[in-house]
């Protein structure tokens, strides 16, 4: 196991693509923990199709996961970093660094969002899983445009 660790934190480097990957995977895993803790929370006699709609998405965002994973491994092979600072400013990888960054903030944003969901529940109120579902889906299109931007700078 810590070879594994060790060879994925020489393939992100030490820098703005590290911290990248590391951000959103900690956004991706605390959406995990909170879904997965509602159904603790549910009422017995209640349906939760709240719920349902915020595990269909746990798969996407893994997936993106792996998909910003591949992104800051290639950029960090092309644009490695050892700070925060991209080298030389490279800004044809800012674009791709915003993007990301942006992408890990929606999925907080969703986490939180499935929170309030899970408060709802807890409480018997009736619960929208829709701002969750539409920050997700911006956070995959985050996704989506940081690989395009990665792509065509080559």
């Amino acid at each position: 196991m810590a070879l594994f660790g060790k060879r994925r934190r020489d393939e992100l480097g030490r820098g703005a693509w590290r911290h990248d990957h590391d951000r959103f995977g900690r956004a991706v895993d605390r959406f995990y923990a909170i879904v997965g803790g509602i159904d603790t929370d549910r009422k017995p006699d209640g349906t939760c199709a709240s719920r349902e709609a915020l595990a269909a998405l746990t798969g996407d965002l893994g997936q993106a996961a792996d998909r910003v994973h591949g992104i800051c491994v290639r950029a960090e092979r092309l644009a490695p970093t050892d700070g925060m600072a991209l080298p030389g400013g490279a800004p044809e990888f800012m674009d791709v660094q915003r993007n990301l960054s942006r992408a890990a903030t929606a999925v907080a944003q969703a986490a939180q969002a499935a929170f309030m969901v899970r408060a709802a529940l807890r409480t018997g109120e009736p619960a929208d899983a829709e701002p969750a579902v539409r920050a997700v889906r911006e956070a995959l299109d985050l996704v989506d445009r940081a690989e395009r931007l990665l792509n065509t700078g080559d």
